[in-house]
Parts: structure tokens; sequence; C-alpha cells
């Protein structure tokens, strides 16, 4: 049902009829046409397009006005607008790192949190987009990325060294000196917590240990292990399952050594 609702959304977008409002990206080149979109579609999947264009004298309130995407071209307007009339992001955006940084900025400003989780969910972190990441999920106030991304930061040491060395690093801690703190109060902390190896032959022994039947629970293991990554903890379980050396029990949330 879903998904023809999403279906039938975005041919309406893509045959352009009845469209009553544009939507341009404000980095889009010379020449690039407008996205034609349908106001009362935007408003709903909106709260900010809402009070723009129903509940103001704002000049997005006309008919045939035209709305600009601060810091957005044309392929992450398009991408935008599409995904408030499918839900949906297509492979292409979905697997660029940049295009989810983009789309999450946008969602956050106007007020889409199922675009917010989505692009988190999904946005990758690697040694040269981590700080830039890093400063995004702070502006934006998104605490659960942020503590994904200084997990990912401080959970290896050598990883931490690499980072120090890349120019984003470098202007982070010019503008963003809390920040900075952060970081190394994480990753002073850290020093000492259990992770690969370690934390693994500690994990199978915790779950050997477990006297219910049912085993381990995924929360109960994470709760134990919180001040390890728990990016770390979570694909451990995944892998110890994946090796052999556990089980699930009841579901897939509960473990038990093997």
């Amino acid at each position: 049902m879903r998904a023809a609702l999403a279906t039938d959304l975005a041919a309406l977008l893509t045959g352009g009829q009845a469209t009553d409002v544009e939507v341009i990206g404000a980095l889009s080149e010379a020449g690039e046409q407008a996205v034609k979109a349908h106001r009362l579609v935007l408003a709903a999947r909106s709260p900010v397009f809402n009070r723009m264009m129903l509940e103001s004298g704002m000049r997005e309130s006309q008919a045939g006005a035209r709305i600009s995407l601060e810091g957005a071209d044309r392929s992450t307007t398009e991408h935008f607008v599409r995904f408030l009339y499918t839900g949906g992001l297509s492979e292409e955006s979905l697997d660029d790192p940049s295009s989810l940084c983009h789309l999450l900025s946008l969602g956050h400003r106007f007020e889409v949190p199922s675009l917010v989780q989505l692009c988190s969910a999904r946005l990758t972190t690697t040694e040269d987009t981590a700080v830039e990441q890093l400063i995004m999920a702070e502006q934006l106030g998104l605490s659960a990325l942020k503590e994904q991304i200084m997990d990912f930061v401080c959970s290896c040491r050598s990883r931490l060294a690499v980072i120090q060395k890349t120019e984003a690093f470098v202007r982070m801690s010019k503008n963003y000196p809390h920040l900075l703190c952060e970081l190394f109060a994480r990753a002073t902390h850290t020093a000492h917590v259990l992770s690969g190896a370690e934390l693994r032959k500690a994990m199978m022994e915790f779950l050997k240990k477990g006297e219910d039947e049912a085993g381990r629970s995924r929360s109960e293991v994470c709760a134990h292990f919180k001040d390890s990554a728990q990016v770390e903890v979570n694909k451990l379980l995944s892998d110890m399952v994946a090796d052999g050396d556990a089980i699930t029990t009841i579901d897939d949330d509960h473990f038990a050594a093997v």
C-alpha cells in the first residue's frame, strides 16, 4: 500500500501536472531548471514548508512562488523534493556520503525527521570525512550521530593519529576548540577500554556466564561493555554468530556462547 502510494506520488512529481511552486538550489548552475512541485505535498511533509506556504503572508505562500534552498545544488534539491513525495532516496544518493550530508542538513532545517534518520543510518565515516561529519553533527545538534563519529575516531589510537594530520582536524582545532577537548577527553578514557581481540574475548566470557536459557540480550551486552565503542560491540556480536562462536536464541537480539 505504501509502495503504491509512493509510486503514484513519484509519478505526480515527474508528470508535473498542477504544480504551483518551484524549488531551486541556491548553488544550481546558470540555466538549470527548478524542480516543480505541489505546495500541499511539501507542506504536508515539512512543518517548515507548512508555515512558509500555508500559515504566513510570505512570498512563498503565493501560487507559483519559487523557494531557494541555501547550500543545495540541483541534484541535492531534486533528491530532497523526491524524498518528500516518496519517502525514499535513490541508491546513487545513498552511496554518496557528500550527498547524504547535504540531504541530512536539509532534513534538519526543514524538520523532516525521517530523512535525518535515513541519512544518519546510511552515512559512512572514514578517516578523511570524520572531522567534517563531526562538525556537522555538532552544528545540527545530532547527538546520536555525534557519539557514533566520536566512537569511530577515538576507538582506535592509530586512526586518531591519522585523523590528527588532516586539514579538517587543524580547522576544527581553531574553530571548534570544545570539540577538540571532547575528542581528547574521550581518547584518554578509551585508551584503557577493551577493543579488538581483547573485547571479543571478554564478550565471549560474558556470554558463557549467562544463566538464562534465552542467553544475554543485546542491550545487556552493550550495557556491560558500555565503555567500549558500541558500534564495535554490535559488530563483534554479529561476527561471533557468523564465525560459529555464538548463536542467537529466542530472537536476533539474544545471544549465547556455543
